[in-house]
């Protein structure tokens, strides 16, 4: 038997149809689009906050060829989380590391993407860190931004950071790969290393260096009135690096600035810092008194400086201020 329903009915029943086709297409173009934002709308408070995240791992681009570049990762083990089962000795963790690719801060498009998961397991709490690469094809010639999320899985834990990528400059430093024993992530090195340096082009057998021996001042205060001196592009000296048993190595042993560079022609090159064998540690009693300046008068800042004991006087200048060893 067919049932019939009067046309007010059937036209209710069209109306309400039509309203929830409309309301789900809605909520698929919403999800669909959430996505599709610029970064440079994006609030990046976080990138500047230490705290934020219990996870801070470290990333370096290689253009490693003309076609393909290299993403290496760092992250430290004493950062994630570990856990083990019941009457299991060995401690697991997981991370998950997503990129996606942009050709610019303002850009929607996402030009390649993916999304990783890596396993990683130990007996003991030991310091270690997990180290790899993605292969990333990227077109030569071209700048991009690459947007990264690495997610601590067991604590639920997220950092994400961004790399600007300049695939346009076959100079620059993102054409060198550095080492010693294991790859370098920072771009500061100590007198103590042996740097092992890889460039793009395996044809190269030399570098030039430019040392530039600079002590620069602390910073000025943001309230204070100071028009800095133009930095002197003048080397304290000059050198070069020859490659030996196919490799070229590189030992910092004074402190101060090192700017390497495959064609003089070119201004960019790899550019390496030496602060010194105990940085970014705080190792000498110097090292302590330099960022008091922004908490003491000109008089205490020179008493501290001028000091025939200034770790005796270092010490007598906090326990006054907090009267407790």
């Amino acid at each position: 038997m067919t049932k019939t329903y009067p046309n007010n009915i059937r036209a209710n029943q069209l109306k309400n149809s039509i309203k929830y086709l409309f309301f789900f297409t809605f909520c698929l173009l919403v999800i669909a689009c959430s996505d599709l934002r610029k970064v440079s709308t994006s609030n990046l408070s976080n990138l500047y906050q230490w705290n934020a995240t219990t996870i801070h791992p470290e990333f370096k681009i290689y253009h490693n060829k003309d076609s393909t570049s290299l993403l290496y990762f760092k992250i430290n083990t004493n950062e994630l989380l570990y856990s083990k089962k019941e009457n299991n000795k060995v401690f697991t963790t997981k991370v998950k590391i997503k990129y996606r690719l942009f050709e610019s801060f303002n850009s929607k498009t996402v030009l390649d993407s993916i999304s990783i998961i890596l396993s990683d397991s130990k007996t003991e709490d030991k310091k270690t860190a997990i180290i790899g690469h993605f292969d990333l094809k990227i077109k030569p010639f071209k700048n991009y931004v690459l947007e990264l999320s690495t997610t601590d899985i067991y604590r639920n834990s997220s950092h994400q950071t961004y790399l600007l990528i300049d695939k346009n400059n076959p100079f620059n430093k993102q054409n060198f790969l550095l080492r010693n024993k294991q790859l370098i992530f920072t771009n500061y090195i100590t007198s103590n290393e042996k740097i092992q340096i890889s460039h793009k082009n395996t044809a190269t057998q030399k570098l030039y260096g430019r040392h530039y021996n600079r002590d620069f001042p602390i910073a000025s205060p943001p309230f204070s009135l100071y028009t800095p001196k133009p930095f002197d592009y003048s080397a304290d000296s000059l050198f070069q690096i020859s490659s030996y048993d196919t490799a070229i190595y590189l030992q910092a042993k004074s402190k101060g600035i090192y700017h390497l560079q495959i064609d003089t022609i070119s201004k960019e090159g790899l550019t390496l810092f030496n602060f010194g064998n105990t940085f970014p540690e705080l190792g000498t009693t110097e090292d302590l008194i330099y960022p008091l300046r922004y908490i003491t008068t000109k008089r205490e800042y020179s008493d501290l400086l001028e000091s025939d004991n200034q770790k005796k006087t270092l010490d007598k200048f906090w326990l006054r201020l907090a009267n407790n060893p």
